[in-house]
C-alpha cells in the first residue's frame, strides 16, 4: 500500500474507502477512527450482517461517516461512491 495515499486522506474530507467484507463492520469503524476525515462505505450480501453492522456503527458514534449497504459489489456497478 502506498502510504502517501493514506496521508492525503487525513487532509481531504472527500476521500473514501469501502471494505467489501464488513464482518460486523469492525474494519470500517477502525478506518473511520484512525482517519477522522475519511468516509467509509461497507458492503455485504447478508441482511443480518448489514443490520448488525449498522447497529455497531451507530453505537460507535460514526453513522455520519460510516455507511453500510446490502448489495453485491461484484455485479452492482452503481454501488461505488462517486464523490
Amino acid at each position: 500500500m502506498d502510504e502517501r495515499s493514506w496521508t492525503a486522506v487525513k487532509k481531504s474530507p472527500s476521500e473514501s474507502a469501502f471494505p467489501s467484507d464488513i464482518e460486523a463492520v469492525w474494519s470500517c469503524i477502525g478506518l473511520a477512527r484512525g482517519y477522522p476525515l475519511l468516509r467509509v462505505d461497507g458492503y455485504d450480501l447478508d441482511p443480518a450482517s448489514v443490520e448488525l453492522a449498522r447497529h455497531n456503527v451507530a453505537a460507535a458514534g460514526l453513522a455520519d461517516r460510516v455507511h453500510v449497504y446490502q448489495t453485491d459489489i461484484t455485479t452492482a456497478a452503481d454501488c461505488y461512491p462517486t464523490a
